[in-house]
């Protein structure tokens, strides 16, 4: 049998950029391959016009992410020296508790898509749209959106984020490679209102993974914030200000914890890589969002 070809080898800093480049370009490409497969249908009169608000059209949208992004990973545990092994690494219970508090304590902030909301109407961006549906959470139901809304999103997402890319950029130091995670894991969502929360997530997950050696922590965090937000949703709850107060109080008591933590993990001395290295191969994933981001902004 013949060996099985590699891509060509790439330092840390070059693969966890161009991870976020190929897994940002595989979702667009699959969209703009889905949009012409739907214009065709609809053509051909195959199709209803109503098709945005079907159970089905809806389940692949939340999917388009999570499919694209096992297809890049499965190319990088397959095709390149990365071992899933380095990625899905254990680590100590005493994190697992700390990234539960620090989820608890992220809802505090919730309110801060409101409030850039507001900013960004005030400065005249008025066709923001908020609105993300969901499909039906009736009895059991709520099984499979769960499972493809705060099962695989958690997984997939905190594999490529705080998995390769948070693990390329650990040699430059935490501060610069929590910060750097949270802006580019905020700016992968597009959505301009929700822009300053998903940053704030992106940061916290960034540094538990960061302390902890480990996403598993962050797997847990990522689906209770997914899944709370859809039982939320099915019960249709809302959230009183007493729980906000005791959020905060467990959002400064788990930052306290984790940042006097002294962490199971330090940073290799020597580097793979530079800075410049990780935004060049960076930089086509990070130009696609950004115009979509912008594009948002007036309702495109």
């Amino acid at each position: 049998m013949k060996n099985q070809k590699s891509l060509p080898s790439l330092s840390a800093a070059q693969t966890g950029g161009a991870v976020y480049s190929a897994g940002t370009l595989a979702i667009l490409a699959v969209s703009f391959f889905l949009g012409i497969l739907i214009a065709v249908l609809r053509q051909n009169g195959r199709l209803d016009e109503n098709y945005a608000a079907t159970e089905w059209w809806i389940y692949l949208s939340f999917l388009l992410s999570p499919i694209s992004y096992a297809t890049v990973l499965a190319v990088l545990f397959f095709k390149t020296k990365t071992k899933w092994k380095t990625v899905y690494r254990g680590t100590k219970g005493r994190y697992f508790f700390y990234a539960v508090l620090l989820q608890f304590g992220l809802f505090s902030l919730s309110r801060l898509n409101e409030f850039f909301l507001a900013f960004l109407q005030n400065i005249g961006f008025t066709q923001v749209n908020t609105q993300v549906s969901v499909p039906s959470l009736e009895g059991w139901r709520i099984l499979p959106a769960m499972l493809v809304i705060a099962v695989l999103p958690a997984i997939l997402e905190e594999t490529v984020f705080r998995g390769v890319l948070l693990g390329s950029l650990k040699q430059f130091g935490g501060v610069f490679s929590v910060l750097v995670c949270g802006a580019l894991f905020a700016l992968f969502h597009q959505n301009p209102a929700q822009t300053i929360y998903q940053f704030a997530c992106g940061c916290a997950f960034a540094l538990v993974a960061y302390k902890s050696g480990s996403i598993l922590p962050t797997i847990l965090s990522h689906f209770l914030n997914n899944a709370l937000v859809l039982l939320l949703e099915k019960y249709a709850l809302s959230l009183s200000s007493a729980f906000f107060v005791c959020s905060a109080v467990a959002l400064v008591l788990a930052l306290a914890l984790l940042l006097f933590d002294k962490g199971q993990e330090r940073p290799s001395s020597e580097k793979e890589g530079s800075k410049k290295d990780f935004f060049l191969y960076a930089l086509p994933g990070i130009a696609v969002c950004a115009l979509i981001w912008i594009a948002g902004l007036f309702g495109i």
